[in-house]
């Protein structure tokens, strides 16, 4: 079989294995993997950031870690999760965010749905978190209001860290409310919610 197929790219190999065994895992060489996702990413960043995006990409999808990476571990893939791997790539290509592509971002030591209903949250919030936090050290029992809370990143994150404070959130949009909710729900937090436009 590798004779009569002529190696012309490893797109066409891929495809051909896709298309005739679709479900059939095939074995690769993780770091050789690896290598090939770097060279399809043409984002205009560093490598250092280039690589943080794979490893992030490759663990959330497929299980294989950094350390897998480097001692370029045998691992089992089907020909549909390498394509996902590739669609994923095309996305990350066109300047759509990791954290949009991935559904996903970390934010205080917790990993928060997000998607483009809400804002992606940026590392000053967290320190914004941590100050308020700070602040409310002496306080017993605070009351907390998250103005246009977005993905509840904040008042998850403040009712999570003082189980003892009351915390209401608000948001125009119903849209984000609903992954708001789905964030609380997910990581346990009790916050409640509510749609209101403080500007009207």
């Amino acid at each position: 079989i590798a004779r009569a197929i002529k190696p012309a790219s490893i797109d066409i190999l891929w495809s051909f294995i896709a298309y005739t065994c679709k479900d059939c895992s095939c074995m690769t060489n993780s770091k050789t993997l690896f290598l090939d996702l770097m060279r399809r990413l043409s984002l205009p960043e560093t490598d250092d950031e280039k690589k943080a995006i794979l490893h992030r990409i490759l663990e959330r999808l497929t299980g294989i870690t950094p350390t897998d990476i480097a001692v370029g571990k045998e691992i089992a893939l089907a020909p549909t999760l390498m394509a996902q791997l590739h669609q994923v790539l095309e996305r990350i290509n066109t300047g759509e965010p990791l954290q949009y592509v991935m559904g996903e971002c970390d934010f205080y030591g917790r990993t928060f749905k997000v998607n483009r209903d809400v804002l992606i949250p940026r590392p000053e919030t967290e320190d914004l978190t941590r100050t308020a936090l700070g602040l409310l050290q002496d306080v017993v029992s605070p009351r907390l209001m998250d103005i246009g809370c977005g993905s509840g990143c904040i008042g998850i994150t403040m009712a999570l860290e003082r189980p003892d404070a009351r915390v209401f959130a608000t948001d125009v949009s119903l849209r984000a409310l609903d992954v708001a909710r789905d964030n609380a729900n997910a990581l346990s937090a009790t916050v409640d919610f509510h749609r209101s436009n403080i500007l009207t």
